[in-house]
C-alpha cells in the first residue's frame, strides 16, 4: 500500500491533491487533539541550545528560506514534498500535517514532519542544517516524532534509502526501529516506535 501511495503521489499530483484533501478533514475529525499533543511533547525536549516546537504559518517563511538554501547534498535524500511558499502554507492548513521546527537562538537549523493518515498511519521525515549536524538533533527528531505518534494513536513509519546511511543511523539511535518492508528503489519501510516514554 505504501509503495501504492507513494507512486500516486508522484506520477498524479492531482490526484494526490485531493487525497490530502479528504485525508485532512478526515484527520481533524479523528485526531482532534494532534496538535496539541505535538506542542506538549515539543517542550519537553530538552537539548542543551537547541529550541523545538511546531511551526506556526508565521514560520514559513523562514522555513522556505532554509529549504531553499540547503546544500545539493542535504536533500539527496530529502524530497518529500514542493519547498515554495505555496506548498508549506497549503501542507500547514491541510490538517495533516505535523510541521516541526529546530531553532538555534532565532535560527532554523533544522526541520520534521509528521505527514498522518487517518487510517492511523504516520511519515515522518527531517533534514538538519549541514552547520548543526553532529550535535543530536536527528537523533532528538526522530525521538520526539515517534512520542507524537504514540501519544496521538498514531502508528509511525518512515521510508529511507538503504544508501543514506546517517539517516538510517539516525534514526536507528533515537526510536526501536522494524523493517517492515523494501519498496522499489532501493527504499526501506521502517517501523518506528519510542524507545522510552517521557511525560
Amino acid at each position: 500500500m505504501t509503495g501504492f501511495l507513494i507512486s500516486i503521489k508522484h506520477r498524479f499530483p492531482a490526484i494526490w491533491r485531493a487525497v490530502e484533501w479528504a485525508n485532512g478533514k478526515a484527520m481533524r475529525l479523528r485526531y482532534p487533539r494532534l496538535g496539541m499533543i505535538a506542542t506538549e511533547k515539543a517542550s519537553s525536549v530538552s537539548l542543551a541550545g537547541f529550541r523545538f516546537s511546531p511551526l506556526q504559518e508565521t514560520d514559513l517563511t523562514d522555513l522556505h528560506r532554509f529549504l531553499m538554501t540547503l546544500p545539493e547534498d542535504s536533500v539527496a535524500y530529502f524530497n518529500p514534498h514542493a519547498f515554495t511558499l505555496p506548498a508549506l502554507r497549503r501542507l500547514h492548513r491541510s490538517g495533516s500535517f505535523v510541521m516541526l521546527g529546530v531553532r538555534q537562538g532565532d535560527t532554523l537549523v533544522g526541520y520534521h514532519f509528521l505527514r498522518c493518515f487517518a487510517s492511523g498511519r504516520c511519515f515522518h521525515g527531517l533534514v538538519v542544517s549541514p552547520s548543526a549536524q553532529g550535535r543530536g538533533i536527528g537523533t532528538a527528531m526522530w525521538d520526539l516524532g515517534a512520542r507524537i505518534a504514540t501519544a496521538a494513536g498514531l502508528a509511525m513509519f518512515a521510508t529511507i534509502s538503504e544508501h543514506n546511511h546517517p539517516s538510517l543511523t539516525s534514526c536507528t539511535r533515537g526510536c526501536h526501529t522494524t523493517i517492515a518492508d523494501r519498496l522499489p528503489g532501493s527504499y526501506l519501510l521502517i517501523r518506528c516506535q519510542p524507545k522510552k516514554h517521557k511525560a
